[in-house]
């Protein structure tokens, strides 16, 4: 179901305002036509045979109309006093009959009597709110008061109680939500499908300079995107209008997700995704430098850790819990008689078994290695062994538990094994 616009839902209002109204006026026309008068009424003129008796109005069936409402329907006379109303004023105005309302002059505040004078010097329909107790409980009154001519004014009431309570808890959450934003590192603006800018929180504004009671007054997207440009919080480029144009595109019928990086003028990395939505665009800025200068911190790290581990003599791998190849060393590769693109990252241990067996004088002992590798990654023990391979040198290993959960594997290359006498030489 379509969702009315704030304008359209006030036009729908004022429509359905006008058409209570004509409606009010009609039917207290007619049921005052129908009130005999007070003074001697002149001789009747002859009955127009065209016009039934019946078709004629009467006040109980006026009455009866009004009583078909399930809203206050009441009218009182320029002295403001209460003339008639039906069934539903009276139990709104705590009276078991409409007639007891009227002799007892019910009113519902004081806020409808000034409804009253001000439709009478405006000579015009004015919508107000009453707050009244119905069966025990308060109640949100919207009063619509019209005019009529010699003074009188019929009025009509709508209980608005629970829009009111609705309206309220979404200012709460919206308020609760707003805090919740404003707590947060990320910054967030939201953009209505007009572009402007409709909410923001306050990391956003400290993250690209900007003033918040000038966001308030709701630029449209190209000014803010500008504000930050002479803030120095975008990131420089030639062409920036087409820059900027390429981001006011996001507007665009294209509800795919946004994501993208920006590195300002100072170094910061700022992470910008974003959601278009049905009711406009909702951007979130993450600043990610410090992140990113770990990251760079990490790999330099590595960097350092690898060159040194390719100048040590003994061949060293760390394996993974998964049983993969995560790091190793240039002479690692050596040893094994294989190369580094060959290996590669998170390869197999099996695969590396495989390998390894072809290299052994006993091939059976690549289990064992398989076995030292499950020791140190599930088992969290060291173990160590010697083997021989098929070129004949004696080779050292070790399967060591790493704290993070790897285990590491190294090769020690020691000796050439001593040649085996033959028969001849004995």
């Amino acid at each position: 179901m379509p969702v009315l616009s704030p304008a359209l839902r006030l036009i729908a209002a004022a429509l359905v305002g006008l058409w209570l109204a004509a409606t009010l006026v009609g039917l207290l026309a007619a049921w005052r036509r129908a009130i005999p008068p007070q003074h001697p009424a002149p001789p009747d003129p002859p009955e127009d045979p065209r016009v039934p008796a019946s078709d004629l109005p009467s006040a109980a069936v006026s009455l009866d109309v009004f009583n078909l409402s399930s809203l206050p329907i009441w009218w009182v006379d320029r002295e403001s006093r209460l003339a008639g109303a039906n069934d539903a004023y009276a139990r709104v105005a705590g009276h078991p009959t409409r007639e007891g309302a009227v002799c007892a002059n019910a009113e519902l505040g004081p806020a409808v009597r000034a409804l009253d004078a001000e439709a009478r010097a405006t000579d015009r329909a004015v919508v107000g709110e009453e707050r009244v107790t119905i069966a025990g409980e308060r109640h949100l009154l919207e009063v619509i008061a019209i005019p009529l001519r010699g003074g009188e004014v019929v009025h009509l009431a709508l209980d608005e109680t629970r829009r009111h309570a609705a309206h309220t808890l979404a200012a709460v959450r919206a308020r609760d939500l707003s805090d919740t934003l404003d707590e947060l590192a990320t910054g967030v603006a939201w953009f209505d499908e007009s572009t402007e800018i409709r909410h923001h929180s306050v990391p956003f504004a400290r993250m690209f300079g900007l003033d918040s009671r000038w966001l308030d007054s709701r630029p449209v997207f190209e000014r803010v995107i500008d504000a930050m440009r002479t803030a120095g919080t975008l990131p420089e480029v030639a062409d920036f209008p087409g820059w900027r144009a390429a981001r006011r595109s996001w507007f665009a019928a294209d509800r795919s997700p946004i994501e993208e990086d920006w590195t300002l003028p100072g170094g910061a990395l700022i992470h910008v995704t974003g959601k278009p939505r049905d009711d406009g665009l909702l951007l979130m800025f993450e600043d990610r430098s410090e992140q990113a200068l770990l990251v760079a911190a990490r790999d330099n790290l590595l960097a350092v850790h690898r060159a040194t581990l390719d100048h040590l003599r003994e061949g060293i791998a760390v394996f993974g819990p998964d049983g993969r190849l995560k790091l190793f060393n240039r002479r690692f590769a050596e040893i094994l008689v294989a190369s580094p693109e060959m290996l590669g990252v998170d390869f197999p241990a099996e695969r590396l078994m495989e390998h390894i067996a072809g290299l052994l004088n006993e091939p059976s002992q690549a289990r064992d290695l398989r076995e030292l590798i499950v020791s140190a990654t599930a088992g969290r023990t060291a173990r160590s062994g010697r083997t021989t391979s098929a070129l004949g040198y004696i080779v050292d290993f070790a399967g060591v538990p790493l704290p993070d959960g790897n285990a590491l594997l190294t090769f020690n290359v020691i000796a050439r094994a001593a040649p085996q006498p033959t028969p001849e030489a004995a």
